[in-house]
């Protein structure tokens, strides 16, 4: 996260490889010890381990969409906090319909209604980042209001049933540590997320819509992997 504005020192670098080595000595160690804090065990189960990636990079788009809009609402459009905010109030009740509603369309559907949110959210980023490219730095911002509410919808449609997807199956001894595990994955997709598209938004940075537009299309990127990677879940009963 300060790598690009401290100018990437050396440091930066050495936490990034002392991360893979911790992680990979946690894990090493994890294998050895009679009661593990995370079993080893839980990512032998297809649901779990493919599912904590997909939580993962689900939330890589999450928190660094929110930054990106924040940032082109206040910095790029000048909005103060208050009107930035109302501006985020269509995404929350795209959100909030579909979200009622994720149940049903997940007992339909099974698993694929991860991938259906995911590709509408990508749709809904989409249409974010060809509308503030149209609009440039002085059309009514109201036009991107159609492409909040479509990312809200699609954001519902994950969130709800993806914890019960990825838990499914998982031995009731062992939901503590997966329910951990995975909120670990979350946080850390959030992280990483933030620091990856802060990273192609500033680098991008001639102009807030064109950040925005780059920022954005990264995010439609990682939702159809997201969609993609879901097909890997066994299949459940609807």
């Amino acid at each position: 996260m300060q790598g690009r504005e401290q100018g990437w020192p050396a440091w930066t670098w050495l936490c990034l490889a002392a991360a893979a080595v911790l992680l990979t000595s946690f894990a090493l160690h994890q294998r050895r010890v009679a009661a593990p804090l995370v079993d080893p065990g839980l990512f032998r189960h297809r649901s779990f381990s493919t599912g904590t990636v997909v939580s993962l990079l689900h939330s890589m788009t999450m928190g660094s969409f929110f930054l990106i809009l924040a940032l082109y609402l206040q910095q790029g459009r000048g909005l103060d906090a208050l009107d930035s905010g109302l501006i985020f109030l269509p995404l929350g009740l795209g959100y909030f319909a579909s979200s009622t509603q994720a149940a049903k369309v997940a007992a339909r559907l099974g698993r694929q209604v991860v991938a259906l949110g995911a590709l509408i959210m990508a749709v809904g980023y989409g249409v974010l980042a060809q509308t503030a490219t149209t609009l440039g730095d002085h059309g009514p911002i109201a036009w991107i209001i159609p492409g909040l509410v479509i990312a809200g919808a699609g954001m519902g449609l994950v969130m709800a049933p993806l914890p019960a997807l990825i838990l499914n199956g998982v031995d009731p001894r062992h939901a503590a540590a997966a329910s951990g595990v995975l909120s670990t994955a979350q946080q850390a997709g959030g992280a990483i997320g933030v620091a990856v598209i802060g990273m192609v938004f500033y680098g991008a940075l001639g102009t807030y819509p064109h950040a925005f537009a780059m920022g954005l299309l990264l995010l439609v990127a990682l939702d159809v992997m997201v969609a993609a990677l879901v097909q890997a879940l066994p299949r459940t009963n609807r």
